[in-house]
């Protein structure tokens, strides 16, 4: 899950983790934590975010680290993820969003079969805008609308080992993650329900590191099980909260949130010599999480666990004479749930379908990955609002030898 998502999160997490707001208050996806959990590169999510037991370049160390022992040959990419998103519901007829994410990375071949591959993924000032609905007969017609900007890296390293009895791969993966957030809160009153408070917000996360490990069983020469568990860990956010309008005083807070574990597990066969199929389902383990506001004691996270699934085809096209590349299509089709829950305290869904495709230089070592995703979060008719959203990866990498695809 995660991607990862791709949630690019860092950018609300004041505004719906470790006291600053109710963690109900959030609008969609991403809150908060969206960016614990990472769906992979433009190869993943071409296929539905699939990877658990995909092995090889169109494997994804963010899914499952034992995925780069398929990888025969050392290479390095860049890629670029962006979203461009349209709110709908009640008097708002809309609020256009857009993140971008680069990544960069690579993987080396060592010998005896090792793997290692490295992955940092950067935003930096990426804006945003949101409006809520504050909800309740006393708040009918209060707003909360939110302007900011932020920006995170990572930093994950994983190492893929040689196979065990010629079956199974392992791999591990380990890294950091810290950024800043920068917030204007409006807290925008009805007539007669109060006075506005203004807010601005400066947040600071310290280096939260996760840690993963998987593995690969090749139980034929046409079928894959895959699994990958994330180990739980703790995050930081240091933040000062300057008042400009209102009743309360500007003060400074530090608040502690437990970061989940989760899981994926997944299948990957051949149906045709040139037609593959892989098949993931996940789970991120929220309600474990505790958190401490504060000097406080911890308590329960008002979090809820978040589940994943999804679905991919891989179509590897046949290198013709004369051609200038090889292509391999993707399609994929996805479904996940939100770990917290929308202002009507209703569950949100959101659900993709992705195209993506591959081109490899037939007498070269260049490639370009693309995907695309389209997809919905929520829906006005049980949350009062819903999110449409395209999202698009664009991926270049370079082999050190020429390879067939």
């Amino acid at each position: 899950m995660a991607t990862t998502p791709l949630r690019l999160g860092i950018c609300l997490l004041v505004a719906s983790s470790l006291g600053a707001a109710d963690a109900s208050a959030t609008v969609f996806s991403r809150d908060g934590w969206g960016w614990w959990i990472d769906h992979g590169g433009a190869g993943a999510r071409g296929r539905g975010g699939t990877g658990a037991a995909v092995s090889g370049y169109g494997a994804s160390g963010a899914v499952n680290p034992a995925g780069l022992a398929g990888i025969d040959v050392s290479y390095g990419f860049v890629s670029y993820v962006g979203e461009i998103a349209h709110v709908s519901g009640g008097d708002d007829e809309y609020t256009q969003r857009q993140d971008y994410l680069p990544e960069f990375g690579g993987v080396i071949v060592l010998p005896q079969g090792v793997r290692a591959g490295i992955l940092l993924k950067t935003q930096t000032d990426a804006s945003f805008e949101r409006v809520e609905p504050l909800g309740g007969e006393a708040g009918a017609g209060d707003r909360h609308i939110t302007k900011g900007s932020g920006g995170w890296n990572r930093i994950q390293a994983s190492f893929a080992g040689p196979a065990l009895d010629g079956r199974l791969h392992w791999g591990v993966s380990l890294g950091p993650t810290f950024g800043t957030v920068k917030e204007d809160h409006h807290y925008d009153l009805a007539p007669g329900n109060g006075s506005d408070v203004r807010q601005k917000i400066e947040g600071r996360l310290r280096p939260a590191w996760s840690a993963s490990v998987g593995a690969i069983a090749h139980a034929t020469p046409r079928l894959r099980a895959g699994a990958a568990y994330g180990l739980p860990g703790s995050a930081t956010l240091i933040q000062e909260v300057q008042v400009i309008e209102g009743s309360t005083s500007s003060h400074s807070t530090r608040g502690e949130q437990e970061t989940p574990a989760h899981w994926t597990v997944g299948l990957w066969g051949l149906a045709h010599p040139r037609l593959s199929i892989s098949a993931d389902y996940g789970e991120v383990l929220w309600s474990q999480a505790e958190t401490r506001p504060g000097a406080g004691v911890p308590a329960e996270t008002p979090y809820e666990n978040a589940t994943r699934w999804g679905v991919g085809v891989e179509w590897q096209s046949p290198l013709v004479e004369g051609q200038a590349a090889r292509w391999i299509w993707r399609a994929g089709y996805s479904e996940s749930t939100s770990y917290v829950r929308s202002v009507l305290g209703e569950k949100i869904t959101e659900r993709a379908a992705s195209l993506g495709a591959r081109a490899r230089a037939a007498k070269g070592r260049a490639a370009i990955d693309l995907s695309l995703e389209l997809g919905e979060r929520g829906d006005q008719e049980s949350l009062g609002i819903d999110e449409r959203f395209a999202r698009f990866t664009i991926g270049v990498g370079y082999s050190s030898a020429e390879r067939e695809y």
